[in-house]
């Protein structure tokens, strides 16, 4: 077992893989080694804000194990505020928003939202799409301003606003989490 973990270290050395990131099987499996991340390149999902059934905008975020959490422009597409009543982006850890964020996937991954609402009313933010996800990864939403969190598989997030502008610090009461 001893000979098999060294190999295992050695091959992943040039990886940039912790010890306490791997998980090695029994020596009867022949050593193969599992990471800590089950979120494939490839995975994504897509948030979208609703008022009653109509969706008024969406967000929608991409994993990749090799992706900056900051804005880059050859991955991560700009948000650019429309018209609509209602506007829903990701931001990057440059606090770039964006209509397509790529990330790397973390366990208890944090991601802060920006909404903007021109239009009092009853809104809610759920999913429409999480394709490669697996299932047991919880994906809550937190709404900092109110103290609540919702499971997004479970549920859609439902509240009521008055207008909220960008800039504000309403603007960014929501965050995800993946779990």
């Amino acid at each position: 077992m001893r000979i098999n973990y060294f190999l295992c270290c050695l091959a992943l050395w040039g990886l940039g893989c912790k010890k306490e990131n791997l998980l090695l099987l029994p020596e009867k499996t022949h050593s193969t080694v599992i990471l800590t991340d089950s979120i494939p390149d490839g995975g994504w999902l897509k948030l979208h804000i609703k008022q009653d059934t109509s969706t008024i905008d969406e967000t929608v975020l991409v994993f990749q194990h090799n992706a900056s959490t900051y804005y880059s422009p050859q991955s991560d597409a700009i948000y650019f505020q429309g018209m609509g009543i209602a506007s829903l982006s990701s931001l990057t850890a440059d606090s770039i928003p964006c209509a397509i964020q790529t990330r790397p996937y973390k366990a208890d991954l944090q991601l802060k939202l920006r909404v903007g609402i021109r239009q009092s009313g009853d809104y809610n933010i759920g999913m429409s799409s999480l394709p490669a996800i697996p299932s047991d990864i919880k994906i809550l939403l937190v709404d900092s301003l109110r103290q609540d969190t919702t499971d997004l598989r479970v549920n859609n997030y439902s509240f009521s606003t008055a207008p909220i502008s960008y800039g504000t610090p309403e603007s960014k009461r929501f965050k995800l989490l993946l779990r």
